[in-house]
């Protein structure tokens, strides 16, 4: 909706690239869009303008069985807050509690990894019989 997308319009400040390495068609997404925890961060940039009723974002990763180099859906970013339609899962949240705001990037501490055993697939749950 046309209508709806114009009430969250603002001037955005970003920068300019000033030569050309070939690194934006090659690498992989890595920031690119500026959501670190600097001023200039897109989403506080959208903050500050009053589009956003708080300063929260959401992810949700997707996986898809195919990947292709022209995109691939991997699933949904929402800006002041988070969209419960999107949910298969309790929300985890992530403190940024000891991130450093002069180096622009989350911290996440990491107490514990769960690797399950079987085939793959797209559950947490393995998919092979006997095995957790």
């Amino acid at each position: 909706d046309l209508n709806r997308a114009e009430a969250f319009a603002f001037d955005l400040k970003f920068g300019c690239q000033t030569r050309l390495t070939g690194l934006f068609k090659t690498q992989l997404a890595d920031g690119i869009m500026g959501m670190d925890i600097a001023k200039a961060a897109y989403w506080q940039q959208m903050y500050d303008a009053g589009k956003t009723a708080s300063k929260n974002f959401a992810l949700c990763y997707g996986r898809q069985d195919i990947v292709e180099r022209e995109g691939t859906e991997a699933g949904a970013m929402t800006l002041g807050g988070l969209d419960t339609r999107l949910h298969k899962s309790d929300m985890v949240y992530a403190s940024t509690g000891g991130t450093s705001q002069s180096s622009g990037f989350y911290s996440v501490h990491v107490r514990k990894i769960h690797l399950r055993a079987g085939n793959g697939g797209d559950s947490a749950v393995s998919n092979s019989e006997g095995l957790e």
